[in-house]
């Protein structure tokens, strides 16, 4: 073979590694593909099926405190939550409540405790999973990632080669900045790290980290999660 035959084998040889790289890549960059990837790489979530996480919370003041708790986060589908904190808070939802209780009483959601919430019930993974690809749109991002926009709101970005979720993000709506005193976005975002494979072949995170507008505000930390049937819809309300 001469010199030119070896530079034209190369250069399509090149061509038809890059057309395959871009043909993988396309077929992850629509909603139905990107779906599918996610769906296999997160497993099922059932509306039957609780999953129990159990570890530590650990919320970070702005001036630098850190306070560590006990947490117990129960989700079943992307309807029901319950988070269990050792300093007697409470917060969850039945599908239709959302509320928040303390050792002085219960009250509706509304901040944080609902953005928790939602952040894991109606705008969760496990929404996302149960979706329909007509639900949402999807757009490039950085590196290997691509991001999904749903119509709930939520923002996921989900690694193209996972099929991971890595991060979830919404808007809290807006407030004063205490400098400048202009408007500005509060944007929840929660990391997801640490996944591992558990009962039924789905993968969890054990470490979820918290931030808004960018300060980390908590995390959460898991030494087990397991999956159980047959728990009743009053363990998600007050």
């Amino acid at each position: 073979m001469d010199s030119s035959s070896r530079v034209r084998c190369v250069s399509l040889t090149l061509l038809v590694f890059a057309a395959l790289a871009s043909s993988r890549g396309a077929a992850q960059s629509t909603p139905d593909d990107l779906l599918s990837h996610v769906r296999a790489a997160h497993g099922d979530f059932s509306a039957s099926t609780t999953i129990e996480s159990v570890g530590t919370l650990v919320r970070y003041g702005p001036d630098g405190s850190k306070h560590i708790f006990n947490v117990r986060l129960l989700q079943r589908g992307s309807r029901e939550v319950l988070r269990v904190i050792s300093n007697g808070v409470r917060e969850g939802t039945d599908g239709s409540r959302k509320w928040t209780s303390t050792p002085l009483g219960e009250q509706e959601a509304a901040g944080p405790a609902l953005n928790f919430i939602d952040s894991f019930s109606s705008k969760s993974v496990a929404q996302l999973v149960q979706s329909d690809a007509t639900d949402l749109s999807v757009l490039p991002a950085q590196d290997n990632m691509r991001r999904i926009d749903h119509v709930s709101g939520a923002r996921y970005l989900v690694d193209r080669q996972t099929g991971l979720v890595r991060s979830l993000e919404s808007s809290a709506g807006e407030a004063k900045d205490a400098v400048s005193g202009a408007s500005i976005e509060i944007i929840n975002r929660y990391l997801f790290d640490d996944y591992r494979r558990v009962e039924r072949g789905r993968q969890m995170p054990f470490h979820i980290i918290h931030s808004v507008n960018g300060r980390i505000v908590d995390e959460m930390v898991f030494d087990s999660v397991t999956a159980t049937e047959g728990v009743s819809v009053d363990t998600f309300r007050p």
